[in-house]
């Protein structure tokens, strides 16, 4: 089992921040095995972060919707000021199966957001947008998916 498969079965999720400090949330919550634990494979646990946030069901959705909208829609968000690119790694770590047990709050988080890009989009009715968001979501999963059984092979 990987640190962040035990870390994430002890119930806490683990981060990097912008700075690629480790951050795990809840610390105050933590027990102190679990603290120790996660101190002492800290370098490793970070290693891991690194890793996964890469590739993955984020980037794969982050793809999806480049493609999928127009880029003078996209340009209206200041990278800066959006945190999509933290939720793409978030995604990324979680993998697709976590993902998929949190589809609703991924796609509430992505009808949020779209209400970003503008008069078109912002006006839609909610039923549209969480559709729209839900078969990108969707499609990034199996774009995944795939990617991950091909590679499994």
């Amino acid at each position: 089992m990987s640190h962040l498969d035990q870390i994430r079965k002890w119930g806490y999720e683990a981060s990097l921040s912008k700075k690629k400090f480790l951050f795990v949330e809840n610390w105050k919550m933590c027990s102190p095995d679990h603290q120790r634990y996660i101190l002492i494979n800290k370098k490793e646990i970070i290693e891991e972060l690194k890793s996964k946030s890469e590739t993955g069901v984020g980037s794969m959705l982050k793809k999806i919707i480049e493609k999928s909208i127009p880029k003078n829609m996209l340009d209206k968000i200041p990278p800066e000021s959006c945190g999509c690119a933290d939720y793409e790694v978030k995604m990324n770590i979680w993998g697709v199966d976590e993902c998929l047990r949190r589809e609703k709050e991924i796609v509430e988080y992505l009808v949020k957001k779209s209400d970003m890009l503008g008069y078109g989009i912002s006006y839609m009715p909610r039923k549209i947008k969480s559709a729209m968001a839900s078969k990108m979501f969707y499609l990034a999963v199996k774009k995944q998916r795939k990617i991950e059984d091909a590679n499994n092979k």
